[in-house]
């Protein structure tokens, strides 16, 4: 068992996976979650 997810993960490794393409909507988005996570995380919203 242990040698088929070793091998099932190897070949996922070894694959060519094409990378998504950065647009301005996907940038924003990122860097509002970045905002909304530090808040989250610093727990901001309950003090």
């Amino acid at each position: 068992m242990k040698r088929l997810i070793v091998t099932i993960l190897a070949a996922g490794a070894l694959m060519n996976a094409s990378a998504q393409l950065f647009s301005p909507e996907s940038l924003n988005g990122a860097l509002l979650g970045t905002f909304i996570g530090g808040i989250a995380g610093a727990n901001l919203l309950t003090t």
